[in-house]
């Protein structure tokens, strides 16, 4: 009992040691990036075609190898019976053996096995490309996570600074009330407005622990609670020219896996082609057998003697060896490759298309982050200039309310309207910062 009660307290001890140490840690965005891109689940997934392609270009390789197998065996006999060293018929029970060594390579098999090789590696080109591009996925993924986190604590920021005014006003008017400048109803709905505010606290400390499973379940991390980034430190320049990012599309990696993709369909078509020709094959074999049945047949003074034949001088003169060469040629098989030849031609074709349009699609995707850009830019000019002029307007009102000139209705407004407008700036200053992000990513991470 008290061994249990050591190790449960020495577990309690580490586990706490553990989440404290990893809660003093604060992740900046390219440690984020950098840890999901070595843990992601979805990503380790993608690598095992990575591996599955090194194997089947491996296998590709080892096609040229000839063939060389060695075959034996041993069998044993009762009644009648036919002895494979004399191929005469033997009566009694016997027992026989048999050794021997195929040697088989191609000459000729229509490229087959170089057009194989050649299209196991545009299927690793695939294979890669998709890898990397998976992984500019999680990175960008993780960027907008990462955005996310702050933004809700920007939020967070943003409203208890209102609560903050909530309680400067909720105070100063319960002072004026003892004093009699003030009524109990207008108290009320200043109570009332804070416990609307309180109430959006609640709501964006929810949106923040919620990012925050989010940016942690791409890390593949579960200790949700001690989880913490660092501060905004991430700075933003302007964006690149968009011919500049245009002309940097082609070496993206949905771009390199859709030419590989086209490489792969026209070795399809090759090896669809080479089915027209026929297959030339060189062999060559070796053997010997033994058989207990068999005797040696000797001639001395007395004319013929029978004796047994010793098993290594029985397999040594039994000995024999073949040299073919064989060609093969499948006759109707030209109308089956014809067909395969215009399944292949249909595959290249369509591989060609998935190009250009991804192609399009990554143009065209690059246009709307501009657009959105100016978009964000705009959106976040406007209500920067909003939130100034609402608080100018604001400390107004509160004085207006204490003097009794202005109802409550109407400040309230005023204060949701500089809450609106502080919140549509952070999202749209965070909205501009991620496509930024976005375009640099496209630019400078491949050309």
């Amino acid at each position: 009992m008290i061994i249990q009660m050591r190790y449960n307290i020495l577990y309690v001890l580490l586990l706490f040691f553990t989440s404290s140490v990893f809660g003093q840690k604060q992740w900046d965005l390219e440690e984020c990036i950098d840890y999901a891109t070595r843990n992601n689940l979805d990503l380790k997934t993608q690598s095992l075609n990575i591996t599955a392609g090194n194997i089947k270009r491996d296998k590709a390789k080892l096609n040229y190898l000839p063939s060389l197998v060695f075959n034996t065996n041993s069998q044993y006999s009762a009644g009648r019976s036919l002895d494979p060293t004399t191929h005469s018929f033997v009566e009694n029970t016997n027992s026989t053996v048999n050794a021997s060594l195929n040697f088989s390579t191609t000459l000729f098999d229509g490229m087959k096995r170089y057009n194989n090789y050649r299209k196991s590696l545009a299927d690793l080109g695939v294979a890669q490309s998709d890898y990397e591009t998976m992984k500019d996925d999680i990175a960008l993924s993780v960027t907008m996570a990462y955005l996310n986190v702050l933004l809700n604590r920007k939020i967070i920021a943003s409203v208890r600074s209102q609560i903050d005014i909530s309680d400067t006003n909720v105070n100063r008017a319960k002072r004026l009330l003892e004093e009699g400048a003030f009524t109990d109803e207008k108290l009320q709905n200043l109570l009332v407005q804070r416990n609307n505010e309180l109430y959006s606290l609640a709501d964006a400390e929810g949106a923040l622990k919620s990012s925050v499973i989010n940016l942690c379940s791409l890390l593949n991390l579960h200790d949700y609670d001690f989880f913490d980034v660092k501060e905004d430190t991430i700075s933003i320049d302007n964006s690149p020219p968009i011919s500049d990012v245009i002309s940097a599309v082609g070496e993206l990696p949905q771009m390199k896996s859709a030419r590989y993709k086209i490489k792969s369909a026209e070795y399809d078509l090759r090896l669809a082609r080479s089915d027209m020709f026929p297959d030339i094959s060189l062999g060559a074999a070796m053997g010997s057998s033994f058989s207990d049945a068999r005797q040696q047949h000797l001639i001395d003074e007395s004319g013929v003697v029978y004796r047994s034949y010793p098993f290594i001088n029985q397999m040594n003169d039994n000995r024999n060896s073949n040299i073919s060469l064989s060609l093969s040629f499948p006759v109707f098989g030209f109308f089956q490759s014809n067909k395969n030849i215009a399944l292949a031609r249909h595959n290249i074709q369509f591989a060609q298309y998935e190009a250009e349009k991804t192609g399009n699609k990554l143009i065209d995707h690059i246009w709307s982050i501009y657009a959105e850009i100016e978009t964000a830019r705009k959106k976040y000019d406007v209500a920067t200039s909003s939130v100034e002029k609402g608080k100018i307007a604001l400390k107004y009102a509160g004085n207006k309310l204490e003097n009794g000139t202005l109802t409550f209705a109407d400040y309230s407004i005023e204060k949701e309207n500089v809450m609106l407008a502080e919140a549509q700036a952070l999202k749209a200053n965070y909205e501009y910062r991620f496509k930024i992000i976005l375009l640099k990513f496209y630019y400078n991470r491949y050309r």
